[in-house]
């Protein structure tokens, strides 16, 4: 079997994700190819163009030295279309039903009548259920024969869809937790001079969806108990530099800027806990990362990941990101636990280990071989595909 596929911009970790898979299916007799929109996006985190030697797998790149954002949809089909049609596979793997190449891959599978996967993260909490767009995506939803999803939120959200449940399997938001998990050099606390006070580490855009202002207001009631470091940045940097300024915090909040995936895990490993504050997050793939990394998590009950990476009191706590006080009880709760510290993050550790490059591996094939036997093995659903064709 070959399947392909397809993404916006292959990052660091989509790269790892996909080596699992060509080394579980080559055991298997099975081949997977990537197929990469274009080299750039800067519109996301910025992930420099990956060299040939960094990959295992088959690849294509549509459009070199192109940003993601600039390739018209016509142009990005047409290319996809062909590409498609030249590695010709038995089944393709397509990234939702939100974004502009998983819509133009639909339309080759459904010309071709390819079998295909849904890749999804969404999950109730994280979407607007709007009737029409319910409805919608309902009918796009029946076109697919299988689902590869983040967790068990995702999962359900999916199979409330109309994707039976036994055809949607978990694990396609992971990391390569041994990165993470390896030993950092020893090295003095980010913070420096402060070193009685605790590192709470975040690697999040810049963006509203994030809630770092109502961190920050959260974390101004607490004023000398953290010492917060910010990695990433985005559209609402001066926003949350101005807030910072008013609220006096400058000595207890440093933004970082954009950090190099390669320079993400020494990070993890100089802080003392995590936070993910987000008021809409449909993972939160940098929870994984912390947890292989050791670290005690914060973790809003919006986040996709919360139910799977998350147990309460074990290996951090939860809260209600529309509250702010939640927030604020979360962190004490952290802080009256930190003699066990070193024992959370070991939970994070074990939790975390059964969400892994392997579990990718395997589930991805899973995925491809259900597809591949139910194709054409539904009722009534035909005049769907041939209305979604015309639409797409």
């Amino acid at each position: 079997m070959t399947a392909a596929v397809i993404y916006a911009k292959f990052s660091p970790f989509h790269v790892a994700r996909v080596q699992t898979a060509h080394r579980v299916g080559r055991s298997r007799g099975h081949r997977v190819v990537g197929i990469e929109i274009a080299d750039t996006q800067k519109a996301m985190y910025g992930w420099t163009p990956l060299t040939a030697s960094e990959r295992e797998y088959p690849h294509v790149t549509l459009f070199r030295d192109r940003d993601y954002g600039a390739v018209p949809y016509r142009r990005m089909r047409r290319a996809l279309h062909e590409a498609l049609t030249k590695i010709a596979p038995d089944v393709v793997v397509l990234p939702g039903w939100g974004v502009r190449e998983g819509i133009a891959g639909l339309s080759w599978c459904l010309s071709e009548a390819v079998p295909r996967v849904v890749l999804s993260s969404t999950h109730a909490a994280d979407t607007r259920q709007r009737l029409v767009k319910l409805w919608l995506k309902r009918r796009i939803v029946s076109c697919y024969q299988a689902g590869f999803v983040a967790g068990s939120r995702q999962l359900r959200y999916l199979a409330g869809l109309g994707l039976a449940a036994e055809r949607c399997f978990v694990g396609c938001a992971v990391v390569d937790n041994g990165q993470f998990a390896a030993h950092a050099a020893p090295g003095e606390k980010i913070h420096g001079a402060s070193a009685a006070r605790p590192v709470l580490l975040s690697c999040v855009r810049l963006h509203p969806r994030k809630n770092l202002l109502g961190a920050l207001e959260t974390l101004a009631a607490r004023r000398g108990d953290w010492t917060w470091i910010i990695a990433g940045d985005g559209p609402q940097r001066a926003e949350i530099e101005q807030r910072i300024r008013e609220l006096d915090l400058g000595d207890q909040v440093r933004l970082l800027g954009n950090v190099g995936y390669s320079e993400i895990a020494p990070l993890y490993h100089r802080a003392d806990a995590y936070l993910q504050p987000s008021v809409s997050e449909p993972w939160g793939l940098a929870v994984n990362e912390a947890m292989a990394s050791g670290l005690p998590i914060i973790v809003s009950n919006q986040c996709g990941c919360r139910e799977d990476l998350l147990e309460d009191g074990v290996n951090g706590f939860a809260f209600d990101a529309a509250d702010p006080a939640s927030l604020g009880a979360a962190l004490d709760n952290l802080t009256r636990a930190r003699d066990r510290w070193t024992e959370m993050g070991n939970a994070s550790r074990r939790i975390v280990a059964g969400w892994d490059l392997d579990l990718f591996g395997r589930n991805f094939w899973s995925s491809c071989v259900t597809a591949l036997g139910h194709l054409g093995a539904r009722s009534g659903v035909e005049p769907t595909e041939w209305a979604i064709r015309l639409l797409l």
